[in-house]
């Protein structure tokens, strides 16, 4: 589909945002270490992390309804490709919250070697970071837990990270009733629940939200991306980060983050720590933290209005779609961003320190591209597929995937930049040739054979 437009701004944001601004801290520093190539999952990534460490901070939507801040992110690329790397990002931020987990986890497994015939336990244990092979049980009963221990329904963020999306997929054909229903009500913060008596079991419905890193290849995602994840709306919802390697290429490699910056992550991941657990007492939540985000609703409204605007000249549905959840996942992500930079704030030196008019000015440009980068990757990736799917629907006639042509299918294997010219203006496209170009060579696209030529890449499936 025409997404050429949205991918512009995209990029004009992109390069705004990494190019000029200064990020966060703990983003700034991996962002900044990462090829180019994987800039924008490490980015991504970063965040959905760091949405866990933001478990207790609320913010207003501009509709006037509350919500927290978590994220579901999933990058798409074929083997080989570098997820790894991204692998151990989400592992690093995670580490002070893992070792909580982990001792909560280890308080469960000794009562349970001392008292193996006994099942209920004396204590409530705090487990948030939940296996992709969780079943809707073991959520319901963590979240139970949770709030047996805290006295407070849905107050900490779940977090799952697959590896690869495939083994989420077959875990939940034994466990999930539906991975994508379970998802899309954690992404909301509504109630999941059970219906079932006995000691073992869990009955009633209790709030949770989730915060998702899938990594997986193309097909994988295909896989789960289906036409019902677009009418639940579960589609809607996340970041999709698509990369590949041009063929040939060597592995890609992060710079090493300088020791002074890897101390400043670890302060950082100290205070938004202490923002989730009292440290004095072992069952006490630290209070909810309100983050007043109304400098960003002229924000939401410009991308409102330009998207909208796009919607109708282009009569697309699924750009009407995908847009207004796209602005809720970058609210969010814009939010986590602004508690980040106060937190960093407090151990900078006066120097160092950003005015809060510089703050508010760079939340807005990670608002900007987070917003159009959600956009533009979902329709990049399904958005033939969905517009095919609504006018099914609206025509009340069987599903039947698009078969248009776009740009790229449209030019040889190998091909020149006054093909792109040439194609771009019988398409009557408003993309620009050499933003395209460049974009093809950054996700995988294609490669340079010299410096007017360049030879497509097959896509791995």
């Amino acid at each position: 589909m025409n997404n050429d437009e949205i991918y512009n701004i995209m990029q004009a944001n992109r390069e705004d945002l990494f190019g000029l601004r200064r990020m966060p801290g703990v983003v700034r520093q991996y962002v900044n270490s990462a090829p180019e190539l994987l800039k924008d999952p490490t980015f991504f990534t970063c965040m959905t992390a760091l949405s866990v460490y933001n478990s207790r901070v609320r913010v207003v939507y501009d509709d006037k309804s509350e919500s927290g801040l978590q994220i579901q992110v999933f990058v798409a690329a074929p083997q080989a490709s570098g997820k790894g790397c991204l692998d151990k990002i989400q592992c690093e931020i995670m580490s002070r919250m893992e070792a909580y987990n982990n001792h909560e986890l280890a308080r469960e497994e000794n009562f349970r070697a001392k008292h193996p015939n006994t099942h209920r336990m004396p204590f409530k244990t705090c487990v948030f970071i939940l296996p992709p092979s969780t079943s809707r049980f073991q959520m319901c009963r963590r979240a139970s837990n949770i709030q047996s221990r805290f006295n407070e329904s849905g107050g900490l963020c779940f977090y799952t990270f697959s590896p690869e999306i495939g083994m989420a997929i077959d875990a939940s054909q034994q466990s999930y009733s539906d991975l994508r229903n379970i998802n899309l009500i954690t992404y909301d913060g509504g109630k999941i629940g059970m219906d079932h008596g006995g000691d073992n079991s869990f009955h009633g419905q209790i709030n949770a939200r989730q915060s998702l890193l899938y990594l997986g290849t193309p097909s994988a995602m295909n896989r789960y991306f289906n036409t019902y994840s677009i009418e639940n709306g579960t589609l809607g919802r996340v970041v999709i980060c698509s990369f590949k390697q041009p063929i040939g290429s060597r592995k890609p490699v992060f710079k090493d983050i300088p020791i002074y910056e890897k101390d400043l992550i670890g302060d950082v991941l100290d205070i938004l720590f202490d923002e989730v657990f009292d440290r004095e007492d072992p069952d006490r939540l630290m209070p909810i933290k309100h983050l007043n985000m109304e400098f960003l609703y002229p924000e939401l409204t410009h991308y409102e209005d330009k998207t909208i605007e796009i919607a109708i000249n282009t009569q697309s549905t699924s750009i009407d779609t995908f847009r207004k959840r796209s602005a809720v996942s970058a609210f969010r992500i814009a939010a986590i961003a602004y508690n980040m930079y106060l937190a960093e704030n407090q151990i900078l030196t006066p120097d160092e320190k950003l005015p809060p008019d510089e703050i508010e000015d760079n939340v807005k440009a990670v608002f900007r591209y987070s917003a159009y980068y959600a956009l533009h990757s979902v329709l990049d990736r399904y958005g033939d597929m969905a517009e095919a799917l609504y006018l099914a629907a609206e025509q009340n006639t069987t599903f039947i995937p698009s078969k248009k042509v776009g740009l790229y299918d449209s030019l040889p294997d190998i091909f020149t930049r006054a093909d792109v010219k040439e194609k771009t203006d019988e398409m009557n496209l408003s993309r620009e040739p050499r933003k395209t170009i460049s974009y093809w060579k950054q996700v995988g696209k294609i490669r340079k054979l010299d410096e007017n030529t360049f030879q497509k890449i097959i896509e791995e499936e």
